[in-house]
């Protein structure tokens, strides 16, 4: 459920929010029965913004879980490609601080 929340209310009212900035100039002004008048529509507007800021951090807010919960599943799994690179990075790192180490101590 909350999935399909994320999605209604990230890409799906990101995209209708995009057909609207496509459709702006019809959205600025106020319509009348007789066509469109010269009064800028605020309210338009500001809810058209509003509605892009939201749609745009729900979609990043739903991104980044996705790529935290992908990486978490990677940094778990022994035979994950990032798991082993992720560990020899830091066998590596360990083994240069420790010759790091022990030459600085012969050399006192």
């Amino acid at each position: 459920m909350i999935n399909l929340s994320y999605l209604v209310f990230g890409p799906l009212m990101l995209t209708f929010v995009n057909y609207g900035f496509a459709h702006f100039k019809n959205l600025a002004f106020v319509c009348s029965p007789r066509g469109i008048t010269h009064h800028v529509n605020f309210v338009d507007i500001v809810l058209l913004i509003a509605s892009f800021v939201f749609s745009l951090c729900v979609t990043f807010t739903m991104a980044m879980q996705k790529t935290l919960d992908m990486a978490q599943q990677s940094f778990t799994d022994e035979n994950s490609l990032i798991y082993r690179l992720t560990s020899m990075y830091f066998s590596y790192q360990v083994r240069r601080r420790n010759e790091a180490e022990r030459s600085h101590h012969q050399s006192i």
